[in-house]
């Protein structure tokens, strides 16, 4: 679909007004304080200098591989899985370490985990929903991600660009379910699938305060 008249229509009024000068490079305040909110309603407390706004999901996901991944460390991704997780992992120098789900029926298991785990893991991919799946990990899975996660000090990535789009029953994250886990979990959403805002390249970055601070100084070698 296109994008609703309604946000073209707040575009134009931007463009009448003169705002199109260069921004705050983590993004204006306005748009962070309202990014926070919304996440607020999914059980998310991120605050405004969590947030970093970026050029889709895409740079979300480059600015946080770049900022925590050292040559040599290793990132798991359940697959079938979106191509670009590998290409970043692989342009940072970092392997890429597939778990396929198909076994499983696209749900992971801490037995699946723990066969691929070496001293050199750093992270772990969620992306629930899933492309090209459309597979919606379920509890059992995603508490095995998170026990995972506390017992091998790795990051959480959640690519969330498909939350939204869920039509049965309440659908909470990964990052909703475990605030415990707030300190090592790293959010990636997008404008693009819920708005129909695709070709407006805008996402964002949420995660703790000491993390976000070190993915805004990638971020800002990548965006001006």
């Amino acid at each position: 679909g296109n994008t609703a008249d309604a946000v073209k229509e707040e575009v134009a009024k931007s463009l009448a007004a003169n705002e199109t000068h260069y921004p705050p490079n983590n993004g204006t305040v306005e748009l962070r304080r309202a990014i926070s909110a919304h996440m607020e309603k999914r059980n998310l407390t991120y605050g405004e200098d969590e947030i970093i706004v970026t050029c889709g999901a895409t740079e979300a996901l480059f600015a946080v591989l770049s900022s925590i991944l050292d040559p040599g460390d290793e990132v798991i991704v359940p697959t079938p899985a979106f191509g670009l997780y590998e290409s970043i992992i692989a342009v940072n120098r970092a392997t890429f370490v597939p778990v396929d789900t198909r076994p499983t029926k696209f749900q992971l298991t801490l037995e699946q985990l723990q066969a691929v785990v070496t001293d050199c893991t750093k992270a772990i991919v969620l992306t629930s929903p899933n492309n090209p799946t459309g597979c919606v990990l379920n509890p059992r899975s995603l508490d095995a991600v998170a026990k995972f996660a506390k017992t091998h000090d790795i990051f959480v990535i959640c690519d969330d660009v498909y939350t939204s789009l869920v039509y049965e029953g309440v659908h909470l994250g990964f990052a909703s379910c475990y605030g415990e886990l707030h300190d090592r979990i790293i959010v990636c959403d997008s404008f693009s699938k819920p708005y129909a805002m695709t070709g407006w390249r805008l996402g964002w970055v949420a995660a703790d305060a000491p993390i976000s601070a070190q993915i805004a100084k990638m971020h800002q070698y990548m965006v001006s």
